[in-house]
């Protein structure tokens, strides 16, 4: 028919080898496995697979890159930041924090760069796609975390390996580059009192 010509003309238009089929997935672990170990930080590449496992593969993952729109990818942001907004006006305890929308809008960025370097698409759909706004945006007051919700995080944190780096966190205020770079020398031996953070 008409209108599926004209599909498979915009298709062409806007995709230099769409007949590969790319999905999400296969570019993600292109990334994964070959760009990230080249230019990213242990830390970096540990964030990314846990921002793609808990958000970006639930969404994405089987879909060819052809299919993944600006509307859908907008559509998507906008849901996390809802999240977010919920979980600020204290209607979610499990919401998303505004930084934490901000980082998986930003490896969509690192992704679809990939694809666009790749070839695999022609035009990069994360160029229009409206980006949430800064966490910083959302007002200077201080913001903490209620008792329910660090029980709540307490509980998702136990059956991980990141339990040690939670409690530093939580107890001593310790930024996560600064968790995952601690060695054993940082901590007096004698007391075990004492932490010497190092500089990240």
């Amino acid at each position: 028919s008409t209108s599926r010509r004209q599909r498979q003309m915009c298709i062409r238009d806007r995709y230099i080898e769409a007949e590969q089929k790319i999905t999400m997935q296969q570019l993600y672990e292109e990334f994964i496995e070959e760009e990230a170990p080249l230019t990213r930080k242990y830390t970096t590449i540990v964030r990314y697979k846990s921002l793609y496992r808990n958000q970006i593969e639930p969404e994405f993952a089987s879909n060819y890159l052809y299919q993944i729109t600006t509307e859908r990818i907008q559509k998507f942001i906008n849901y996390k930041v809802k999240e977010e907004k919920n979980k600020m006006s204290g209607h979610s305890e499990q919401g998303l924090s505004a930084a934490y929308v901000r980082s998986v809008y930003n490896f969509l960025l690192v992704l679809f760069a990939l694809a666009k370097k790749k070839k695999y698409i022609k035009t990069n759909p994360m160029d229009d796609v409206t980006p949430p706004k800064d966490y910083r945006a959302y007002g200077k007051e201080i913001r903490y975390y209620t008792q329910p919700q660090i029980e709540w995080m307490d509980k998702r944190f136990q059956s991980t390996n990141l339990y040690t780096a939670y409690q530093l966190g939580l107890y001593l205020g310790v930024r996560v580059g600064e968790c995952f770079a601690l060695r054993f020398s940082d901590i007096d031996s004698v007391s075990y009192t004492h932490l010497t953070l190092p500089t990240t």
